[in-house]
């Protein structure tokens, strides 16, 4: 039997450790991605229109659960927030080829055409659409309005 050269040794130790180190990166920037991609916001398309005397918002929500939405607004802003969470199933086992669709948090700011009645806004969650339904008011900002004058 032959002895293998010292230096052969040497060279597979450190073509060894060289790739250890290659793996350990890419793992590592796989982590920094998923970091990176779990705080980017998922688009949200939202359809704003007018029926009557309501503003209608209705948004593409697939794969969201009503408890993971909140919903708020503020003078002509109505504001659409919420997580989509990735589902967990016998295919987080599998290797992908491409995955397209988006998983994370997501913001949404709907600016609203006109003003809306706070008090008797409703929202329905059907078939991954979200329906805001926003009754409307007069807006009375920037019109006069004659104020009684009380006492003497």
């Amino acid at each position: 039997m032959s002895k293998i050269p010292k230096e052969s040794i040497e060279k597979l130790v450190q073509f060894h450790d060289e790739i250890g180190k290659a793996f350990k990166n890419i793992f590592e920037i796989q982590k920094e991605n998923q970091k990176v991609y779990d705080n980017i916001n998922f688009p949200v398309a939202v359809d704003v229109f007018e029926a009557g005397e309501t503003i209608l918002v209705e948004a593409e929500m697939p794969g969201v659960l009503k408890k993971d939405i909140e919903l708020s607004i503020l003078r002509d802003a109505l504001v659409i927030k919420g997580i989509k969470n990735k589902q967990k199933n016998e295919r987080d086992k599998c290797n992908y080829y491409c995955i397209e669709r988006g998983y994370g948090k997501f913001n949404r700011v709907v600016e609203l055409p006109s003003c809306a009645n706070t008090g008797q806004i409703t929202a329905t969650l059907k078939d991954g659409i979200l329906t805001i339904v926003l009754p409307k008011i007069e807006d009375r900002r920037g019109r006069p309005k004659k104020i009684q004058i009380e006492g003497e």
